[in-house]
């Protein structure tokens, strides 16, 4: 019985080797096509996950010496999706409304009559007959998020980790912090923050002080400090900064794109795009840690000519000798 078996998976084997080394670069990119043409649409991403799929079962085969080698696969087209960000109006709208409902516990509720969903504070007079949909505490640490991750380049990750110990404030010629953070994204260059970011650090720790009764410590956290886990105060802060996108209306952007917390650090090169002097692209990448291709391909995708006409239209000095 076993030996038979065996004969059958060997015979199985031999019958998927044949098959194996049938397939090459034609074949694959006749799947390719076949699985674009499919109707609804597959996207880049599927489309690019299914190959990943055949490209590692003709790795498995080429490992059990099915394969001498692994063919040649055609290319899947790349599908960039640039991610939403804010304007300077938009942003002053986010942190006013985050200012204003600091403190205070939003409710969104149903209407009765299925007209559709509004938001009031906690305690508002309101149809007792509207149904509660969610409710959220809104922090005081939403507002100066804001500001901190437009005036510092960093991701949400980083805000989840960032501690007191790494921060330290520079008073220079440039008044700045210097965020020394936990490797992200495979890069570990310290940051260099904007002017605003030290004033709201400092209004940050000055509240914490108030809030723990001592000193701020190093291994503080500078954001949700209190929170249970770190995963529970970015769940928190992601839920605060939603509801004010749907205040505010800015959930969405001008072209349809979505907006996240990410959109701040989004914004915040943008706006050294676009308000920048002679900033080059290599250096304000390493200062973000991205590389100067992810900008130009994502961040950088919205910003247009008008953006920056006073830098189209500008002139340089004649020098002495023209």
């Amino acid at each position: 019985m076993l030996t038979a078996q065996i004969i059958a998976c060997r015979a199985c084997y031999a019958a998927c080797a044949g098959y194996l080394l049938s397939i090459n670069y034609k074949l694959l990119d006749e799947y390719l096509q076949k699985m674009s043409s499919l109707e609804p649409k597959l996207s880049i991403s599927t489309l690019s996950a299914y190959m990943g799929l055949v490209r590692k079962v003709l790795q498995h085969g080429a490992r059990h010496s099915f394969l001498q080698h692994l063919p040649e696969f055609p290319k899947v087209g790349v599908e960039d999706k640039p991610r939403g960000w804010f304007n300077v109006g938009e942003y002053k709208q986010l942190f006013r409304t985050a200012k204003k409902f600091a403190g205070k516990r939003i409710e969104w509720r149903a209407k009765s009559d299925g007209e559709g969903n509004y938001f009031c504070l906690s305690g508002e007079k309101h149809s007792p007959s509207d149904r509660l949909i969610k409710s959220y505490d809104m922090t005081r640490d939403l507002a100066d998020l804001i500001v901190f991750m437009v005036n510092s380049y960093i991701r949400p990750t980083d805000v989840r980790n960032m501690q007191h110990k790494h921060v330290g404030i520079v008073r220079r010629e440039w008044t700045h912090l210097r965020l020394t953070l936990p490797p992200s994204k495979g890069h570990s260059y310290p940051i260099t923050t904007m002017p605003w970011a030290v004033k709201v650090y400092e209004r940050i720790c000055r509240r914490q002080e108030l809030e723990f009764g001592r000193a701020v410590q190093p291994d503080d956290f500078v954001f949700m400090p209190l929170a249970s886990t770190r995963d529970h105060a970015m769940k928190l802060l992601a839920k605060q900064f939603d509801s004010i996108l749907d205040i505010t209306h800015l959930k969405i952007g001008a072209v349809g794109e979505p907006r996240s917390l990410y959109s701040l650090r989004h914004s915040s090169i943008m706006f050294r795009l676009m308000f920048g002097r002679t900033v080059d692209t290599l250096t304000l990448a390493r200062n973000a840690r991205t590389s100067p291709e992810m900008i130009d391909r994502f961040y950088a995708a919205p910003l247009q000519g008008e953006m920056n006409v006073g830098e189209l239209q500008s002139k340089r000095r004649p020098r002495p000798w023209e």
